[in-house]
């Protein structure tokens, strides 16, 4: 069979598949049709009802980079559903390049750097486009950064649970976000979990292959339809789980890797994800902390010391959850409710030298009775009919987490008990535990054949794997990276002294500048070394960044990593999932 007939087989298949929409994790994948009109210029957030420019991109079993988006290069590359059937049915995966300024027969070029921006379910292609000139330049323009949409995910072959986007939308805007918010919550929400079990179990054709596992498989396919045989790549939070995964199951591809934010892959498959929140507290204590001593001037929720400020924060919350805050202006409307709020704090400990301040403004307007910046704070989507039952827009391309979580994970406990017991003990032991404490979208998902690698993760790589973690991360702790680095024995751990989740969150010209040394030259740093960070969580707007910068006395290649630090620190918010960012 053809590769092309191969792919419209597969589509069949494709009609109806797995998917979760239960916030935090937001999943869809959609159908992928092959379409060989004629290419034009494309549009990343595309909502026009026209096909997507992507989808009329030829798929082919090389890669044919295509001019796009100005100075990029896009293609579509055809890879096996099955490694075990590679001349069975296939799928397509959307990538997307920033080029090297060198030519492939030069000395100095690298060849392609992979990224992955975590997830599961963000999108490398729009990495890559938001980001790629800055990944760059951060290593000398010596590699193509490329960014690809994992399989199932963004503009990569999907799947579509829902027969018409219109009952995909009903069902997402009614599901439950915050199960503390209500008294039957969780009951609901576990509720939800056995309807998206039964829609998952209506397809068991495609959906088995969608998984970590096979994804790692996918890099060394595009590596070496690239000319390569061993893999450069950067993975940030589940990136990191992806990562190691390759690094597990081809120690001999490895030529530059790292795993930054990192989750501990052992736990990862297990499903059991308890120890991941274990510094959340740690950054939230360290807001509190920061906004008492920044003063009343720079931080609006201040009191005279940190638990003052907790309180405040928390006398705030409840009066919202008595009574949310209906917010109305010329660009949308909306109402401000508990839920809101707690969304707000989990994406701010993320990045909290950009958010702390500005939620903490957000926060005493809110008791003032104006919730109009935190309205825009966290602001929904727009809702908006699709044209048509296609499902091809880019709107919706942060979706896919639950089919490679479920995928992953050991057959989950379906019993309601113990997903209570879980949900309750997580939501008693860290101020953001309910949040986090959904394992719950998994407790009905249809027995498939799982992955066959689990681990271990251990043993040495061809070149030794750079581990980086911040001393305080909210959902990746730094005891991870540890276990991780140790595991891999050969590897090397880089410690960031920051809160904040994957050193981006922060600007380290020290973290940047071992990256660059590690990337473009093999130099290794020493095992265990602390980069200090200069971002600050509360400060005076009106002093200049470059007046600021003036006054720490930086060499000129500080100066060069902290322009590229921040312009990089927004790759994390670019590349959001949602409340989950693993």
């Amino acid at each position: 069979m053809g590769a092309l007939k191969r792919v419209l087989f597969l589509s069949s298949f494709f009609i109806v598949s797995a998917a979760l929409l239960l916030r935090p994790w937001e999943f869809l994948i959609r159908l992928e049709r092959l379409n060989q009109a004629s290419i034009s210029q494309p549009d990343i957030y595309s909502n026009d009802c026209e096909p997507s420019w992507w989808e009329n991109l030829p798929a082919k079993e090389i890669l044919d980079w295509t001019p796009c988006y100005d100075s990029f290069e896009c293609a579509r590359l055809m890879v096996p559903l099955n490694y075990s059937d590679p001349s069975g049915a296939m799928l397509v995966l959307a990538l997307l390049q920033y080029p090297s300024q060198y030519r492939n027969d030069s000395s100095l070029y690298k060849g392609p750097l992979l990224l992955n921006p975590g997830g599961p379910g963000a999108s490398g292609v729009n990495l890559a486009q938001h980001q790629g000139p800055m990944f760059s330049e951060l290593v000398d323009n010596r590699f193509d950064i490329v960014g690809f949409d994992p399989r199932g995910i963004a503009r990569s072959t999907r799947v579509n649970l829902f027969k018409r986007e219109e009952e995909r939308a009903l069902w997402e805007n009614s599901r439950i976000e915050e199960y503390d918010f209500r008294p039957d919550g969780f009951a609901m929400g576990y509720a939800e979990s056995v309807i998206l079990g039964r829609l998952a179990g209506q397809n068991k054709t495609a959906l088995p292959h969608i998984n970590t596992e096979n994804t790692a498989r996918d890099m060394l396919t595009i590596v070496q339809a690239a000319g390569f045989e061993k893999l450069n790549y950067w993975g940030l939070s589940y990136g990191s789980a992806l990562g190691a995964t390759f690094a597990a199951m081809f120690p001999d591809k490895v030529n530059r890797l790292i795993i930054d934010g990192v989750l501990d892959s052992n736990t990862w498959y297990n499903g059991i994800l308890e120890d991941s929140l274990r510094d959340s507290d740690k950054v939230i204590q360290a807001f509190f902390d920061e906004c008492y001593a920044a003063g009343p001037d720079l931080c609006a929720l201040w009191g005279d010391s940190p638990d003052a400020v907790s309180a405040n924060m928390t006398n705030i919350m409840s009066k919202i959850r008595a009574r949310p805050v209906p917010v109305f202006t010329d660009d949308g409307y909306s109402i401000v409710d508990y839920a809101t709020v707690r969304r707000a704090l989990f994406d701010a400990v993320y990045r909290p030298y950009d958010s702390f301040q500005p939620f903490a403004t957000a926060l005493e307007q809110l008791s003032l009775g104006s919730g109009e910046l935190m309205y825009n704070f966290i602001r929904k989507p727009d809702f908006q009919c699709p044209c048509s039952n296609t499902g091809l827009g880019e709107k919706d391309v942060f979706d896919g987490a639950p089919v490679v979580m479920c995928n992953d994970w050991i057959r989950i406990p379906s019993d309601f008990e113990f997903h209570q017991e879980y949900y309750e003990r997580q939501a008693k032991s860290y101020t953001l535990g309910s949040l986090f404490a959904k394992i719950t979208v998994c407790s009905h998902w249809p027995e498939l054949e799982k992955g066959k690698f689990h681990g271990p993760f251990e043993g040495n790589t061809n070149f030794p794997i750079l581990v980086i973690g911040n001393t305080a991360d909210p959902v990746t702790p730094l005891a991870s990276a540890r276990i991780m680095a140790e595991g891999f024995s050969n590897a090397i751990l880089l410690i960031q002294n920051s809160i904040g989740h994957c050193s981006l969150s922060a600007n380290s010209p020290c973290t940047l500048q071992h990256i660059h040394d590690y990337l473009v030259n093999g130099i290794l740093p020493t095992y265990g070394s602390i980069c200090p960070t200069i971002s600050r969580i509360f400060k005076d707007t009106e002093v200049s960044v470059p007046d600021e910068q003036a006054q720490l006395g930086l060499s000129p290649i500080e100066e060069h990593f902290i322009r590229i630090g921040e312009g990089l620190s927004t790759a994390r918010t670019d590349s959001r999932v949602g409340p989950w960012q693993i």
